[in-house]
């Protein structure tokens, strides 16, 4: 009987990879088989998952955006008694968490962004841009509801950091 491929299981075990090799090479000299050779695989592998380093770049930004963004949305789910005040400081917090934790990952993620302009990739990133813009926007378009329906912002309210 033939084994059950664990997709899940092995692009997470690639974007992990990924996200050594990247860091030590950078996204531009880094190559599929230093991939492959992170996780401990054949290259050929690699390729089985992801067409390029590029489209595994792309998989490994919307993962990690798409993690914040239902962050954010359990966060306003579970606000409880929670001002629209308080809960904009508990976003502006678990923001700077995770800068703190991924710091070392900041120049691929703008490495990521250059490739924007990229012939190949270009549409697909800013694509996935757009999607993750509107999804921090609905977040922050609900916080804001919910303070100027609250009466907590309004024009003229203090806007001292705590």
């Amino acid at each position: 009987m033939a084994k059950k491929r664990d997709d899940s299981g092995m692009q997470s075990k690639l974007m992990n990879a990924a996200m050594t090799a990247f860091s030590r090479k950078g996204l531009n000299d880094c190559r599929m088989s230093d991939i492959a050779d992170a996780a401990g695989l054949a290259r050929g592998t690699a390729y089985l998952y992801f067409r390029s380093k590029e489209q595994l770049m792309l998989s490994m930004y919307k993962l990690y955006s798409s993690r914040i963004i239902e962050s954010q949305k359990a966060m306003l789910a579970k606000a409880g008694d929670l001002t629209a005040r308080q809960l904009l400081d508990n976003a502006c917090q678990a923001c700077l968490r995770s800068g703190i934790r991924h710091r070392r990952t900041f120049g691929l993620w703008f490495q990521f962004l250059a490739l924007g302009s990229s012939p190949s990739m270009g549409k697909a990133v800013r694509n996935t841009l757009a999607e993750n813009y509107r999804g921090h926007s609905a977040y922050f378009e609900d916080l804001l509801e919910k303070g100027k329906s609250s009466g907590e912002f309004h024009q003229g309210a203090s806007v001292a950091c705590a």
